[in-house]
């Protein structure tokens, strides 16, 4: 009997029902139901020229995660500190994937201390309903290329499936909501273009696995792969090459000494 919730309908126009009115810890408000359970979604119009009370729908807010590793290998002579990595949800076409405004995806790690293991989770966290509609056909997981210098980013894709749709989940003793993570496949298209399955058949494993290789020198590497100098000019009052090149020195000197004498000759002889 609040007016607050109460709207008045002209016969023959249509009414557009209101967005989110109820608030429920835990829930968020997805539509109106009526007494003979006709579902409306948030901000649908009524149509009906009739009176109808209609009750708040709710659908849960649950938060799903998927782990993760980021091996940082580092392969030059130069260790690399903090560094951010993020991973981004695509489809079966490596194109991004959008989702609804109430769900939230968060997928990123910075690594700290150069080269090891840094073991994260990718995190969806929304209602029910659009969880599954993200994840309930599936859902491809790559790493976000940051074009960073001297790094090679892994471009491993990884499929993700919620728990609850899932056939081939193989630990019955998994919550609902679970996300099971499997191995992909990927082929050419006839357009040229990227097409990603998950591998039919395949187990699923415990958790996403990137390798991203740091490659950079403080020294130059000779061919044999050891260190022949610094890559920088020699400090001033380094004197361990003066002998070498006092000699060399003098070599140049007796050339054009040479060159002078026989230049003279030749004129002695004419």
């Amino acid at each position: 009997d609040d007016p607050i919730c109460v709207n008045f309908k002209t016969h023959g126009e249509d009414l557009t029902l209101r967005g989110e009115t109820f608030t429920m810890d835990g829930f968020v408000q997805t539509g109106w139901v009526d007494g003979q359970g006709a579902v409306y979604k948030l901000g649908a119009a009524y149509t009906e020229d009739r009176d109808v009370t209609l009750y708040p729908v709710f659908d849960k807010i649950v938060t799903v995660t998927a782990p993760f590793t980021i091996t940082v290998d580092v392969r030059g002579s130069r260790e690399r500190g903090e560094t951010v990595f993020e991973l981004e949800l695509v489809d079966e076409r490596g194109e991004k994937l959008s989702f609804a405004d109430d769900v939230t995806v968060s997928g990123t790690m910075t690594t700290t201390n150069g080269k090891g293991d840094y073991d994260g989770a990718l995190t969806f966290t929304g209602p029910s309903q659009q969880l599954r509609n993200m994840l309930g056909e599936g859902a491809f997981v790559r790493q976000v290329n940051g074009g960073k210098a001297n790094w090679t980013y892994d471009d491993t894709v990884w499929g993700l499936l919620l728990r609850n749709v899932a056939e081939r989940a193989v630990d019955d003793a998994a919550l609902e909501n679970t996300v099971l993570i499997f191995p992909t496949s990927c082929e050419k298209t006839g357009d040229g273009g990227l097409l990603y399955s998950m591998v039919d058949g395949a187990n699923q494993v415990e958790k996403m696995t990137f390798t991203n290789i740091y490659t950079k020198y403080t020294t130059r590497p000779s061919e044999n792969g050891t260190n022949t100098g610094t890559v920088s000019s020699p400090q001033t009052g380094d004197n361990s090459s003066l002998a070498v090149w006092f000699a060399l020195l003098a070599v140049s000197a007796a050339g054009v000494m040479g060159a002078g004498v026989y230049s003279k000759r030749r004129r002695s002889s004419r």
